[in-house]
C-alpha cells in the first residue's frame, strides 16, 4: 500500500514538473522570437516593436499579484494549467497572424498566462519544498532549462523550413500538453507536506531579500545577453556559431540545479548563495581581458554553474515562511525576477554599446561581489521573521 502511495505521488511531481518542460520551453523561444517575428513578419517599426515586448513584460508584472491570489485561494495546478491553456490561446494567436493590433492582444495574453503558469506551478512546489533544502526547486529549474533547451533545438529547426507560425502553432501544441500533464495532476487529491503553523512574514520583512533575487536575475540575464552581443558584434557569429558557444554553459545550467541542494545542505542556504554569487563574480571579472570566444563558453559554464547554485536557495529561501500566502510571496518573487530581467538587459545593452565588453564585464564581476555582500544582512530580515531559516551551522 505505501509503496503503491509513493508511486501515484512519484508520478504526480514529475507531471508538474514535465509540465514545466512543456510550457516553459515555448514561452522562452516566444520572448527569443517576438521581436524577430515583429519586424520580419508585421514590419513593425522599432519602436512598435519595442512596445510589443513591452505590453508582454507590462502584462506578466501586473498579473502576477493576481495570480498569487488566485493561487493562495484555490488549487495551485488549476491556476497553472489555466495559464499553460492562455499561453497555447496566445501562441496560436500568433500562428494564424493578422497583424500588428492583434500582436499586441497576444502578447499581453502571453503575459499573462505566464504569471499564472508560473506562479501556480512554483507555489505548489514551495508548498511540498520546505526543508529540503532546494532540491524541489532545483528539479523545477533543470526541468525548465530542459524544455528550454528542447524548444530551442526545434525552434531552428522549424524556423528555417516552415517559418514563424509553424513554430508557433508546436509551441501552442506543446502548452496545451503542459496544460493535460497538470489537470490530471491536479484531479488526484493529495495533502501538501505538513508545516509548522505560523504568521507570514510581513512584505516589509522579505523585501530586502526579493531585491537580492531581482539583481541575481537581473545579473544573469545580463550576463547572457553581454555574451551574445560580444560574439555577434566582435566575433561576427551567427545564431548557430553563438548557440553552440553557449551550449555547453546552458547544459551545466539545467545539470547543476538536480544536485545543489547536497551542497546547500552542508553549508546552508544563505552560504550557498553568497558563495555562488561570488564565484560568479570571479569568473565573470576575465571578461574585463576581452577573451577569445572559448574563454567565453568557459566562463559562462562556471558562471552558470554558480546560478545553477543560487537561483534554486533563493527561491526556497522565498517559499519558506510563507505560511498561507505562499502564492502571493511567489508573485512577488517572480515580479522581481522580471523586474530585474528588464533591468538587467536594458543596462548591460547601453553599458557595452558605450564602453565595451571590458568595462561590462568588470561592472558585472562587481555588481555580483556587492550583491553577495549584502545576501546576511538581506537574510537576517528573513530570520528575524522566521521566514527563512538557515541549516548552516
Amino acid at each position: 500500500m505505501t509503496n503503491s502511495a509513493e508511486r501515484r505521488r512519484f508520478g504526480r511531481a514529475e507531471r508538474v514538473l514535465h509540465s514545466a518542460a512543456f510550457a516553459g520551453g515555448p514561452m522562452e523561444v516566444l520572448d527569443f522570437l517576438l521581436p524577430l517575428y515583429a519586424g520580419a513578419v508585421l514590419a513593425a517599426t522599432p519602436g512598435e516593436t519595442g512596445v510589443l515586448v513591452a505590453v508582454c513584460a507590462l502584462a506578466a508584472l501586473v498579473a502576477r499579484p493576481l495570480s498569487g491570489s488566485l493561487a493562495d485561494r484555490g488549487n495551485k495546478l488549476v491556476v497553472a494549467a489555466a495559464g499553460a491553456v492562455v499561453q497555447a490561446g496566445s501562441l496560436a494567436g500568433f500562428a494564424l497572424g493578422g497583424g500588428l493590433l492583434p500582436a499586441f492582444a497576444m502578447a499581453a495574453l502571453s503575459g499573462i498566462g505566464g504569471a499564472l503558469f508560473w506562479v501556480g506551478v512554483r507555489s505548489w512546489v514551495g508548498d511540498r519544498s520546505d526543508g529540503d533544502d532546494g532540491r524541489g526547486f532545483g528539479r523545477l529549474l533543470s526541468f525548465e532549462g530542459t524544455g528550454q533547451l528542447v524548444a530551442y533545438v526545434l525552434c531552428f529547426t522549424v524556423l528555417e523550413g516552415l517559418g514563424y507560425p509553424a513554430v508557433f502553432a508546436l509551441g501552442a501544441v506543446s502548452s496545451l500538453i503542459a496544460a493535460v500533464l497538470l489537470g490530471s495532476a491536479a484531479g488526484r487529491t493529495e495533502a501538501a507536506a505538513p508545516q509548522t503553523p505560523q504568521q507570514p512574514a510581513p512584505a516589509r520583512a522579505v523585501l530586502p531579500f526579493l531585491v537580492i533575487c531581482g539583481v541575481t536575475a537581473a545579473l544573469e540575464a545580463a550576463m547572457s545577453l553581454l555574451l551574445l552581443l560580444h560574439l555577434q558584434t566582435a566575433h561576427h557569429y551567427g545564431p548557430y556559431a553563438i548557440a553552440s558557444a553557449l551550449a555547453p554553459g546552458f547544459i551545466a545550467f539545467i545539470l547543476v540545479p538536480s544536485v545543489a541542494h547536497r551542497v546547500v545542505a552542508r553549508i546552508g542556504k544563505r552560504q550557498a548563495v553568497m558563495l555562488a554569487l561570488l564565484a560568479g563574480a570571479l569568473v565573470t571579472g576575465v571578461l574585463a581581458a576581452a577573451p577569445e570566444p572559448w574563454v567565453l563558453s568557459v566562463v559562462w559554464i562556471f558562471a552558470a554553474a554558480a546560478l545553477g547554485i543560487a537561483i534554486p536557495a533563493e527561491q526556497s529561501a522565498v517559499s519558506e515562511g510563507a505560511g498561507t500566502r505562499r502564492g502571493r510571496r511567489i508573485g512577488h518573487y517572480e515580479s522581481a525576477q522580471l523586474a530585474g530581467v528588464t533591468a538587467g538587459s536594458a543596462a548591460i545593452g547601453v553599458l557595452y554599446q558605450t564602453s565595451g565588453i571590458a568595462l561590462s564585464g568588470t561592472a558585472l564581476a562587481v555588481a555580483l561581489a556587492v550583491t553577495a555582500a549584502t545576501v546576511p544582512l538581506a537574510w537576517r530580515s528573513l530570520n528575524s521573521t522566521a521566514a527563512a531559516p538557515d541549516t548552516s551551522g
